[in-house]
């Protein structure tokens, strides 16, 4: 069954939101259309304003990662056994 252009499936909010198609069930989504009992649409300018109200993430970077990566940014790259503590 085809739908219209505006009405969009999990598989296009996770290429709109860059993300897979299972975190997508994460992300506030305003309530979808059921066209059967197993098919939701939502209507793309909805979602559109929903994602980008959404809060971004100043830093995603794991904390110790980041501080791996100060630390060999100084010259100083750790040793196996050297504890990465802020």
């Amino acid at each position: 069954m085809d739908t219209p252009s505006y009405l969009i499936d999990r598989d296009d909010i996770a290429k709109l939101a860059k993300v897979s198609k299972r975190q997508t069930y994460r992300l506030p989504l305003p309530a979808p259309i059921l066209l059967g009992p197993r098919t939701e649409r939502w209507i793309r300018t909805e979602v559109e304003q929903a994602l980008t109200a959404m809060p971004r993430q100043a830093n995603a970077e794991p904390a110790q990662l980041e501080r791996a990566r100060a630390i060999k940014a100084a010259g100083k790259a750790p040793g196996p056994f050297d504890r990465l503590t802020s």
